[in-house]
């Protein structure tokens, strides 16, 4: 844990540098600054929330630079909701329920099945 702190403030003392730099209100991080938030955070393995506010960014920065390296390797993170409501009476008791961004619901799944989905 100790070298992951040592990373996350080495990491900290260069996002501050490339704000200071930056000119106008808006800043572009470099891609090397970007590449090494997204190796950092698959080694400490935090959520996205929590590295967001370790490094002192914001978590739709983080995302994005998440999802960018998903998109290039081939996968691409996805928000799922976990639900942890009773069955409603006379609803299927067996398989998952997958809940759709647009609020559709598919019951009775396997973990297999989503996983192909996802």
């Amino acid at each position: 844990m100790e070298n992951s702190e040592r990373l996350a403030a080495g990491l900290r003392v260069r996002i501050k540098a490339e704000r200071k730099n930056a000119r106008g209100k808006r800043v572009r991080f470099s891609a090397a600054l970007r590449a090494d938030v997204v190796s950092f955070a698959e080694a400490t393995k935090f959520t996205q929330a929590q590295l967001a506010r370790e490094l002192t960014l914001s978590e739709t920065a983080v995302g994005r630079w998440l999802n960018a390296v998903g998109s290039e390797s081939g996968t691409k993170l996805r928000r799922v909701k976990i639900v942890t409501e009773p069955p409603s009476r006379g609803a299927q008791a067996e398989g998952l329920v997958l809940e759709l961004p647009g609020g559709g619901r598919v019951v009775g799944l396997s973990l297999e099945q989503v996983r192909s989905l996802l």
